[in-house]
């Protein structure tokens, strides 16, 4: 007696194409969780990274304008990169 079984479609993992198909869903799967993991660091980090940066650059604005004058000098020294 010979049985041979054919599932096709019927049972996944038996078909011809099912290694090619799982491992496409696998990379599908694992860009799209790559994806929202980044999207979700920017999401989380974005905002307060600004902040700080925002605040660095204003630190650096304001701080050579408001430097104290060295000892003969009668102004601040004006900032190299205006």
């Amino acid at each position: 007696m010979v049985f041979d079984y054919r599932s096709g479609r019927a049972v996944r993992g038996f078909d011809a194409g099912a290694p090619l198909t799982s491992s496409l869903d696998l990379l599908a799967a694992s860009a799209q969780a790559t994806l929202a993991f980044v999207l979700g660091a920017i999401a989380v980090l974005g905002p307060p990274l600004l902040v700080l940066l925002a605040g660095l650059l204003a630190w650096r604005w304001i701080r050579p304008r408001f430097r104290p004058a060295k000892a003969g000098e009668t102004a601040a020294p004006a900032a190299a990169s205006d």
